[in-house]
Formats: C-alpha cells, sequence, structure tokens
C-alpha cells in the first residue's frame, strides 16, 4: 500500500467516523525494521527477535499459561508424596497475579535490558512451585526451559551464561529445602 493510499484512507476514515481513525500510522514502518533486522546481520549487534513490548506481553502470556496449567494440574492430577495442593494452588495464584501485573507494565518506554528484571522472579516462582510439590523433578523442569527459551528469543547470544549461576542456586534450593533426594538430585543440576 503506498503511502499516499494511507493519506487518502486516513482522510476518508476522520470524515466518516467523526474524528474516529488510526491516527499512528507509520507509512514506512515495514520497511525500516526490515532495514534494522538486516543490518543486526552485518553488524553483528542482533540484540533479540523481540521488542520489549513484545518480551512484556510474551512474559505476561506465559506466566498467565504457566500459573493456570499449575492450578489445573493440582485439580486434576494426583499429587506426588509430600506435596500440598494448597500450596501449589497458591503459587498458581501468585504466578496469575504476575502475570497481570507484568502485563500492565509499560514495557514500550522501557529498554529491553529492564525485562532481564523479570529472571529472578520468574525463577523464585518456580523455586516456590518446586518447594510445594516436594520437588518432584518430573513436574517443574519445563518451566525454566520456558524462562530461558523466554530469555533467548528477547536477548543477545550469551545472556542466558550470565544467568547459570542464578538457574543452579534455583535448581538446588528445593533440592536441599526438602530434603531427602540423595546424591542424585545435586547431581542432575548438571543435566538442568
Amino acid at each position: 500500500m503506498s503511502a499516499g493510499r494511507v493519506r487518502e484512507l486516513r482522510k476518508e476514515g476522520k470524515e466518516e467516523n467523526g474524528g474516529l481513525w488510526i491516527q499512528d500510522i507509520h507509512d514506512d514502518a515495514l520497511a525500516e525494521d526490515t532495514a534494522e533486522f538486516a543490518s543486526c546481520f552485518v553488524s553483528g549487534s542482533l540484540e533479540g527477535f523481540l521488542s520489549p513490548r513484545a518480551l512484556g506481553r510474551l512474559s505476561s502470556a506465559l506466566y498467565l499459561l504457566c500459573g493456570a496449567l499449575v492450578a489445573m494440574g493440582a485439580a486434576v492430577f494426583p499429587s506426588s508424596p509430600g506435596s500440598s495442593v494448597l500450596a501449589v494452588e497458591s503459587v498458581a495464584a501468585v504466578a496469575l497475579i504476575c502475570g497481570i501485573v507484568i502485563g500492565r507494565l509499560p514495557w514500550q518506554r522501557w529498554r529491553r535490558s529492564a525485562t532481564l528484571w523479570l529472571m529472578p522472579p520468574s525463577l523464585l516462582v518456580v523455586v516456590l512451585f518446586n518447594v510445594a510439590s516436594h520437588a518432584d523433578g518430573f513436574r517443574y523442569g519445563l518451566f525454566y526451559m520456558v524462562i530461558f527459551v523466554w530469555l533467548g528469543l528477547g536477548h543477545r547470544p550469551g545472556t542466558s551464561l550470565r544467568f547459570a549461576p542464578l538457574l543452579t542456586a534455583a535448581y538446588l534450593a528445593p533440592l536441599y529445602i526438602v530434603g531427602g533426594t540423595g546424591s542424585a538430585g545435586p547431581a542432575s543440576a548438571a543435566y538442568a
């Protein structure tokens, strides 16, 4: 669609709808985004595939989906020995509340690095789930993968290595809090 046609549609929409029309159409947005993306490959400065706003929205959606998954799983599936359904449901509620709050934050006004502040609370929610489910390794490994896929989609290569110590602490903390895992639990951190 040409720039002239966009202006013409704006004018028609303004006249027909009494001033209700799309105000922020940027005529060259696609061309600029394509050029910016191509220049990232030339300069080697590929930051990430998603904008801060998209990362914030994706994070909100992931919190909401994971919270809903945990809530439904606690209600439908049998709990592992030592786990507390009430504690698991509480963690699900925390995740849902976090998802709502994260979705309402003005990510478009902040730099991409602001989204990195979501890593500690994300790992903390997984730790809480691990403790509530009595460190059932078959249930929580997926959440670490989701967090680090999100990190890889939005940030430059190597960012996940910076968070590896935090991941290790988040992985091992429930094993030591819950106890009784023997040597297999801490040794499994090498695979995480």
